[in-house]
């Protein structure tokens, strides 16, 4: 009776979290160098820059920040927003951004590889379908999947 209970937590631990097949989008991603800057018309203002996304994935849920930079450099911060409604199914990263003034951007971001280089591609929507998606490639960054404490702590509103 007891090694049932035990195999029964296990298997109920397995399909609710850890043992997910759905792809590990924790680490930092960013524009790749080679890209444009983005042209952002879904916003009001429109927003002309860069993206980098900081996200930890905890099962299917993913939690983090998206940083929008006015500059090619990461340096000069516009605004830092937390990802809403976070998760990943298969291999999508599904998320949402609620900005000050109440505006919404909705990402659908696939996984992929290419070159040895790990891809998220796909596009940032207007929720109200009113303008054009907005196509994103971001590339992950760093030697390891951690999010460290610097892409957090960015006064995120």
């Amino acid at each position: 009776m007891r090694l049932r209970n035990l195999l029964m937590g296990a298997l109920l631990l397995c399909t609710t979290a850890a043992c997910t097949d759905a792809t590990d989008v924790s680490g930092v991603w960013e524009m790749p160098e080679s890209s444009s800057m983005l042209q952002i018309e879904q916003l009001a203002p429109p927003f002309t820059g860069r993206i980098k996304v900081a996200v930890d994935q905890f099962g299917w849920d993913v939690s983090g920040v998206v940083l929008f930079y006015r500059d090619d450099i990461y340096y000069d911060l516009a605004s830092c927003h937390y990802v809403m409604d976070g998760e990943v199914r298969s291999d999508s990263f599904l998320f949402s951004l609620e900005f000050e003034d109440g505006q919404r951007l909705l990402g659908h971001l696939e996984y992929s590889e290419s070159g040895g280089d790990e891809l998220l591609k796909g596009n940032l929507v207007d929720p109200d379908g009113e303008k054009p998606p907005l196509q994103v490639v971001l590339k992950r960054v760093g030697g390891d999947a951690k999010v460290h404490r610097e892409e957090w702590d960015l006064g995120c509103q």
